[in-house]
């Protein structure tokens, strides 16, 4: 029974005797509540449900604000929901996700369309992987927005639970500041701050769903992206299997004349029309990059264009090699080669179109420093090829034309077979005329444009016949080798410029270990560089001949090869970088006691015995350290290092007592320094001057100019 009910009932039994009656029915209506609720009582009670776990228990709800303390926290709720408002305005920020997300939906439909019968025409892995940077540029966008959503929603979600609770909590401040007659000014404050921080809840909402929205219509046109990478690998990986196919009909077939030259055309202006879109689009985009990118390149021409003044006058030492003058002949083709490599990195983005762009400037200051480094004879054939560059740039141009394109790939194959021919001929006739002694890389060279001679005319044969994959992986591999090689050339040519400027710099000049070694440093760099470049050149020429992932994985099975012997697993590239990284150490050790010995102590005024101690320590703690690296680089834990040199421990103590104490000794020269390099010493029947203090072992030169050897030991 209620306690309504019972003060009600207590009410009406007080008050007039015309109310009785309506007492009694209630009390009858009452006998016969209490009669039922005993026989419901007599029935079994169902089982209690199992106690929650404290991990599961809801979350207490908040307690009311006192009205003493409404308008302070109002006050703190209001700045929470300044704060919130400015997560509301970055809705604007949604609005250029979502009309780049329309446009990108409505074109990746008809990309895919055409992506199929890109992938029938692509004759070459460069064309694959033209084909894949255009789909990877599609997505680059698309993870930035990802990203900038998924953050963004995750900033909304963690507003939007704080939202909930301080809904709640205002909520039951206000009913509890009714409930407690607080004054109408703080229940309509109390008030107020629910219904703000509701909306703004709401508001944010809306946001969050706008935002997960966008986010899973990404998803949706990454998906689409995802396949079609998924497609041109599966492509790339069935290329090589595909090239004894025909997938063309030969040109003499009948078929191919009906080929419509307004198409053609039409093909073509398409494409160039594109290509200037996608060119326009990043330099309208990134105005700022571009003109930095100008000015970047006026000065390091002024820049260059001094040095070369200076080196005129004599201010810089003109004993510079005729090479790095010729280069330097050339500063604005310098700059303009130097600006247009820094692309990729001045640039957020570069669109394959853009790439292209860059790839034929760079034909300008390529061909004007390489031209004047080489014979007259050379000249010519080089012009050829940067002309044959151009040529098989715009070849990319009626891709979409499969007939126009082999068209123009066999006339390319023809002025190549013509181009090598001269070449050959050219270097008979002059040993013919003057007979040079054998060198190795011109030999090599030879060789190298004779195969170069066979393989373009097996592609332009295999092209006309209709193998078009095959020809055009052969004779476009061959001709993007041979454009690697010229400007690999004068990139070392510059490289090798600017060393040797740096060698005599006055920096450079300052330092003894370097004065004193410049030709023969100025000489390994080149010859490093040279090694690199011949590297590069085969990586890439390998990559063009679809040769490189089949090596690749060969080399890689045979070097992670594990060969295991209880718990040692050691494999090839364990060993190797082993090998490598001690190299490394001992390279680094020799070059920073060099530096020590001929540019530090003779500035600080060290003594001859303290530099030869601190040399000494340098060496073996750089030794020291590098072992441990390489160890490290091996696999092997520190664990069974220090094993290893318990076992070594116990091996002194057994057999190399001798060894020990020379080696004890010796730290006691170097440190104590008892006895320095430069003593007049005798010990036994030797005298002489002490020539060399080393770990275990010294040498002491006698009177008569024999180097004899002495335990440290017996030195000390």
């Amino acid at each position: 029974m209620s306690r309504g009910v019972v003060s009600r009932i207590r009410i009406e039994a007080a008050g007039p005797r015309r109310s009785r009656p309506r007492l009694r029915f209630a009390l009858a209506t009452l006998a016969a509540l209490s009669v039922a609720t005993q026989g419901w009582a007599e029935e079994p009670a169902p089982e209690a449900a199992p106690p929650t776990p404290p991990s599961e228990a809801a979350p207490p709800a908040p307690q009311p604000i006192p009205a003493s303390d409404i308008p302070a926290r109002s006050a703190a709720e209001a700045s929470s929901l300044r704060a919130t408002a400015a997560l509301l305005e970055r809705s604007a920020s949604l609005d250029p996700i979502a009309a780049g997300l329309a446009e990108r939906e409505a074109k990746i439909a008809q990309d895919l369309a055409n992506l199929r019968r890109a992938l029938q025409s692509a004759a070459s892995l460069d064309t694959l992987d033209e084909i894949e940077r255009e789909w990877r540029e599609f997505d680059r966008p698309l993870e930035n927005w990802a990203d900038q959503l998924g953050s963004q929603t995750g900033v909304f979600e963690q507003e939007i639970r704080r939202l909930d609770t301080s809904v709640n909590l205002w909520e039951r401040t206000t009913q509890g500041a009714r409930d407690a007659r607080a004054p109408n000014e703080i229940v309509a404050l109390a008030r107020d701050t629910f219904e703000n921080a509701r909306k703004a809840r709401d508001d944010l909402g809306r946001l969050r769903d706008r935002a997960l929205g966008l986010l899973g219509q990404v998803g949706r046109v990454r998906e689409a992206v995802q396949e079609a990478l998924a497609r041109i690998e599966t492509e790339r990986q069935g290329l090589l299997t595909q090239l004894v196919r025909r997938e063309a009909d030969p040109l003499w077939s009948p078929a191919l004349r009906e080929a419509s030259v307004q198409q053609l055309l039409s093909n073509v202006q398409q494409e160039i029309e594109r290509q200037v879109a996608a060119i326009a689009s990043v330099w309208r985009s990134e105005a700022d990059r571009v003109v930095f990118q100008l000015l970047l390149l006026i000065a390091i021409g002024l820049l260059l264009r001094g040095m070369r003044g200076r080196i005129g006058s004599g201010t810089v030492d003109a004993t510079i090699e005729a090479p790095g003058i010729a280069v330097l002949e050339r500063p604005f083709s310098l700059a303009l080669l130097l600006t247009l490599l820094a692309t990729p990195w001045l640039y957020v983005s570069t669109p394959p179109a853009m790439n292209d762009l860059v790839g034929l400037l760079l034909i300008v200051p390529v061909l004007r420093l390489v031209l004047p480094l080489v014979d007259a004879p050379m000249r010519s054939p080089l012009l050829g090829l940067g002309a044959l560059y151009v040529v098989d740039k715009l070849r990319d141009l009626v891709e979409a034309a499969p007939v126009a394109a082999r068209l123009l790939f066999i006339v390319e194959m023809i002025a190549a077979l013509a181009i090598v021919g001269w070449v050959l001929h050219s270097a008979r006739k002059a040993v013919a005329v003057e007979p040079q002694p054998p060198d190795r890389w011109r030999a090599g060279v030879g060789l190298a444009l004779r195969g170069a001679l066979l393989v373009v005319s097996v592609a332009a044969l295999a092209t006309v016949a209709g193998f078009v994959r095959l020809g055009v992986l052969l004779g476009s591999g061959t001709l993007q080798s041979a454009y690697l090689a010229v400007f690999l050339l004068a990139v070392v040519r510059v490289a090798g410029a600017a060393l040797g400027l740096a060698a005599r710099s006055r920096i450079a000049q300052t330092l003894r270990a370097v004065r004193d070694r410049r030709d023969t440093i100025v000489q390994r760099s080149k010859s490093a560089l040279r090694i690199a470049a011949l590297a590069a050149w085969a990586l890439a020429t390998l990559n063009l001949f679809a040769l490189l992932d089949p090596i690749q994985n060969g080399l890689r099975a045979v070097l992670l090869a594990k060969l295991e012997a209880g718990a040692l697993s050691l494999s090839l590239a364990d060993v190797l970088a082993f090998g490598a990284t001690i190299l490394a150490a001992v390279y680094l050790a020799r070059l920073v006691t060099t530096l020590l010995d001929e540019d530090v102590y003779p500035r600080v005024g060290i003594g001859r015995g303290g530099a030869y101690a601190i040399s000494t320590i340098v060496r073996y703690g750089v030794l020291l350290l590098g072992f441990l690296v390489a160890v490290g680089a091996m696999g092997l834990g520190m664990d069974r290092i220090t094993v290893l040199l318990g076992a070594f421990g116990v091996g002194l103590g057994f057999g190399l007592q001798n060894v020990v104490n020379n080696f004890v000794s010796g730290l006691i020269l170097i440190f104590e320094r008892p006895v320095q390099v430069g003593d007049a010493v005798e010990v036994g029947s030797v005298k002489g001057k002490v020539s060399r203090i080393g770990i275990r072992s010294s040498t002491v030169r006698t009177f008569d100019g024999a180097d004899v050897t002495l335990p440290n030991g017996t030195l000390l």
